[in-house]
């Protein structure tokens, strides 16, 4: 693989980068679970440098080094134990089978992670499904499912070429790869050069950690951090007929729907960046230094007070949040609903990933929920377990 050129942007090539947000020594993996606090610790580390194009308005970490970043079964971001995720992935499935008529087809899923998706595109369909990660763990479910899903537990490559399939999916994968561009050519050649074949592709939306100020989502695996322009750009400079870029998961996450073969629909968010992004970049810097110092000086008041304190969520954000503000500030434990992290221990910070159960003998005074999409689940099960605790949101 040809590495990119720092000072160029892999998506249009533009030499107009603004660099606007640093971070040193975070953690390589947020996802990857370590059995002790102290190998945790320890994790192997790696600097951040947000960098933004203003011909397209693609972000990207000009300090990547992808020989740090190798993916094995070690690795979980499934976030299905989630109910409020498992509706969301639902209804996405029910969209898609809709809109592509996805009945007795292949469906194809690249990065399927540990399969639940495509579990849910196979079931509804009904389908046969294909797909590939170096993640994936044989689990009963999935078993049972014998002759309908295979899943190779390798990345998706050139070797898969003429796999085929009448559908392919490829959700939160792009983010992770340095040349994005370079899938998408695998993608074209994997499916034999067939015009019209639908795909739909998933990833974090750029535009609302900008706009937000959630640096909570900039993670080190995450080299790549689209908008709706750049995203559709990419695309249709890859050969992909692009027909729309749609918000979800409450602007959250961009859905891109397009079919191999250049010119569906050509003109979908592509041109120069926006220019209300372009100010958002431009005060993103200031405003991520105030949000940091307030959070800072929130966590300094509750230590002072000697308030018990717990995150909820030991994903990404949960881990991007230790890691730029607690350190040794006195958060004790991460909560989360999934049972692959729990007794497990959190990259860079060490704190021992618990059950929702945990709290019931341990009376947290402040629970801090890492992404608001799922505080009215995270508040009705503390309602259930019998904690009063103060809720915050990120």
């Amino acid at each position: 693989m040809v590495r990119p050129k720092k000072g160029i942007c892999p998506v249009c090539g533009s030499e107009s980068l603004v660099e606007f947000l640093s971070m040193t020594r975070m953690p390589v993996f947020c996802n990857v679970l370590w059995d002790n606090r102290e190998a945790a610790v320890s994790c192997e580390r790696g600097d951040i440098v947000l960098a933004y194009c203003e011909g397209c308005s693609f972000m990207f970490n000009t300090a990547f080094d992808p020989e740090l970043v190798r993916y094995s079964q070690r690795y979980d971001n499934c976030l299905h134990f989630s109910g409020r995720f498992r509706r969301y992935a639902d209804s996405l499935a029910d969209k898609l089978i809709a809109r592509h008529d996805l009945h007795d087809k292949v469906v194809v899923d690249v990065g399927c992670g540990k399969g639940d998706f495509l579990k849910l595109l196979c079931e509804k369909g009904p389908n046969r499904g294909m797909g590939y990660d170096p993640s994936f763990e044989s689990r009963a479910d999935m078993q049972a499912l014998e002759g309908v899903v295979t899943i190779v537990d390798d990345l998706y490559s050139d070797k898969y070429a003429g796999h085929g399939g009448d559908f392919l999916c490829c959700r939160h994968v792009l983010e992770h790869i340095e040349r994005p561009n370079e899938l998408l050519a695998q993608i074209l050649g994997g499916l034999g050069g067939r015009s019209g074949i639908p795909v739909y592709f998933e990833v974090p939306n750029g535009a609302y950690t900008v706009e937000n100020v959630f640096v909570w989502d900039v993670i080190y695996e995450h080299p790549c951090y689209f908008t709706a322009a750049s995203l559709a750009r990419l695309f249709e400079a890859s050969g992909f007929g692009v027909s729309s870029v749609e918000e979800e998961f409450e602007g959250q996450y961009l859905g891109l729907h397009a079919s191999t073969g250049a010119g569906s629909a050509r003109g979908v968010g592509v041109g120069t960046a926006d220019a209300d992004l372009r100010g958002s970049v431009g005060r993103f810097k200031s405003a991520l230094g105030e949000t940091v110092a307030n959070w800072r000086a929130e966590l300094e008041s509750i230590g002072r007070e000697g308030r018990k304190t717990v995150i909820w969520g030991a994903g990404s954000k949960g881990v991007t949040f230790l890691n730029l503000l607690d350190r040794e500030a006195g958060i004790s434990h991460a909560v989360d609903v999934s049972p692959h992290k729990q007794g497990k221990f959190v990259a860079g910070t060490g704190q021992e990933i618990v059950p929702p159960e945990f709290l019931t003998g341990y009376n947290p005074d402040d629970v801090l929920v890492m992404n608001p999409v799922y505080e009215t689940e995270i508040v009705s099960q503390l309602r259930e377990l019998g904690v009063d605790a103060r809720v915050r949101c990120l």
